[in-house]
């Protein structure tokens, strides 16, 4: 059979994007389009749904409507991959298409349930017409409105106990509508059909065995906002972002129907508590990079307090940890500065630690970098030729907000990028910090190879951008007491940042460089791309 290994490219897939190794998930995606594309054979259907779900679920919308036009023109044009191809193209921004794409499903007499899953993303499709477009009052645009409710509620009308997803947005839409003074006749009132949908999904549960999925789960939380029951509401929220089955995309969803929608903000309820539930929880399992303005870091970091000392005396302790582990990852923040030029240009990253942790003998706070970024004499011909000395550069630190720069001072100790140093510079900083900028915890254990894989996060400025966390592609490769290995993406401009351990933001490494071939450290012979941090506690170690 030429598609017997179905299930080991399945499964390869799977672990690529479970560990959030989108170039390895790329490459084994391009290849399984292009074997499609020249196999006598067709791919296995139930291969090609699992397929294209998995990759929907991670976000991979291009490779997965790279996989879904080759197994359309392969012949494999079964209601189910057309559906999926045209949700990528939605998510890519490609309406046209994915409508054209829709309306085939549709029209197909075989389709059976992707008929209504086909209706339901037109819906989608004119519902995001109408955000994108912002202009209530344009005729166009309220009749794209009136296009996306009327096909969510065709739908929900022909089964409503099986529909309730379309019954949500059905309601999102009509609430919608309302605020934004658009009258369209013939409409249940939100409320009411909330109410609808949800005993519908009550009296499921309580006929059920087993608990709710987490669609619905997330349709009742929804119900909940329109009816204003957000004892229920926040429930369903934790409930849903626990859940193994949601993922990426369906906390996505979600966080863009409750901010575009609803239009749910962080300054009133029920936004200031919802929100930061998804976004933690989103953080996590998207992989993703944090790149939003970090002036704003102040006050995510107050509203994710505030969410917590709401909802941990009704929730319990256990439900709050990823909401105390998003605002302690936020509070790293305001101790890492863009090292610049004094033209403004970013040219690394430091941190501040307390001087006590590395120097017996000195107290209060020093930066810490890369010494190829600072070092105490300047060689342009040497061997250290792109380090600046500290009389050229100033510290920044965005995540503080208060749009200060701060010079630097004398270098206390450093140790040059050769291969047995250490590549490592601590400098004073001139000026008085705010309280918020502490020296990061350094982690007392070394780190050590272990199952499930370890995780590491960097916090940075990459390419000299606003400050960034990665917490994408991030997996441990290799260590000894002196080098950590691991697949944190990072760019020119990450050099000094700091690497965390994925606990408690405890810091175990200083990021120094990355390469395609680096030299392994895993015991096997031979190279692989890395990026290479210089273990904090080697550096400890060292003489001063």
């Amino acid at each position: 059979m030429p598609w017997e290994d179905a299930s080991q490219l399945l499964s390869s897939l799977n672990q690529a994007l479970d560990s959030f190794d989108w170039t390895a998930a790329e490459s084994l995606g391009d290849k399984i389009s292009a074997r499609i594309r020249t196999s006598a054979d067709p791919f296995p259907e139930v291969s090609a749904k699992k397929l294209l779900a998995n990759l929907r679920r991670k976000q991979r919308f291009l490779t997965m409507a790279g996989i879904a036009e080759s197994l359309v023109q392969s012949g494999v044009r079964t209601p189910t991959v057309q559906r999926q191809y045209a949700q990528a193209l939605i998510d890519q921004g490609l309406l046209t298409p994915a409508e054209s794409m829709l309306r085939a499903v549709v029209q197909d007499p075989n389709a059976g349930a992707e008929e209504f899953e086909a209706r339901g993303l037109i819906g989608r499709i004119y519902k995001q017409l109408y955000i994108n477009r912002n202009d209530p009052k344009s005729p166009a645009n309220q009749n794209s409105l009136d296009r996306a409710i009327r096909e969510y509620l065709s739908v929900y009308r022909l089964d409503p106990q099986q529909h309730v997803w379309h019954g949500i947005n059905v309601v999102a839409l009509s609430a919608r509508a309302q605020r934004d003074g658009i009258s369209i006749s013939g409409l249940p009132d939100p409320k009411t059909l909330a109410q609808e949908i949800r005993k519908t999904l009550d009296d499921r549960e309580a006929q059920s065995t087993t608990s709710l999925d987490c669609w619905d789960v997330a349709t009742r939380c929804e119900a909940c906002i329109a009816i204003g029951d957000m004892s229920q509401c926040l429930s369903d929220a934790l409930d849903y972002v626990e859940d193994k089955n949601a993922d990426a995309f369906e906390i996505s969803s979600t966080l863009r129907q409750y901010t575009e929608v609803w239009q749910l903000n962080d300054n009133e309820p029920p936004g200031n508590q919802l929100l930061p539930i998804l976004r933690a929880n989103l953080l996590k399992k998207r992989g993703a990079v944090i790149n939003q303005e970090f002036q704003q870091v102040k006050q995510e970091v107050k509203t994710v307090s505030a969410a917590v000392n709401d909802l941990q005396g009704i929730y319990g302790e256990d439900r709050m940890v990823p909401l105390k582990w998003y605002r302690k990852g936020l509070e790293q923040c305001n101790s890492v500065a863009r090292i610049e030029k004094l033209n403004g240009k970013g040219h690394g990253t430091g941190w501040l630690v307390n001087a006590s942790d590395f120097f017996p003998n000195r107290t209060g706070l020093l930066l810490m970098t890369n010494a190829h970024v600072i070092t105490d004499k300047f060689e342009p011909f040497g061997n250290n030729p792109l380090a600046i000395t500290p009389d050229d550069a100033n510290v920044n630190f965005q995540a503080l907000g208060d749009g200060h720069t701060y010079p630097l001072g004398e270098v206390v100790w450093t140790s040059p990028p050769e291969a047995d140093k250490f590549d490592a510079t601590f400098v004073t900083i001139k000026g008085e910090l705010p309280a918020e900028a502490k020296g990061l915890t350094i982690h007392k254990k070394p780190v050590q190879m272990a199952q499930p894989t370890p995780r590491l996060y960097i916090i940075g400025h990459p390419g000299g951008r606003d400050l960034e966390i990665s917490l994408q592609d991030n997996y441990l490769l290799g260590c000894t007491d002196r080098l950590l290995h691991y697949r944190t993406p990072t760019e020119h401009g990450s050099s000094g940042s700091p690497v965390f351990e994925p606990d408690d933001w405890r810091v175990v490494a200083l990021h120094h460089k990355g390469s395609s071939t680096m030299n392994r450290i895993d015991g096997q012979p031979g190279t692989y791309a890395a990026n290479e941090g210089v273990a904090v506690l080697a550096i400890q170690k060292e003489p001063k």
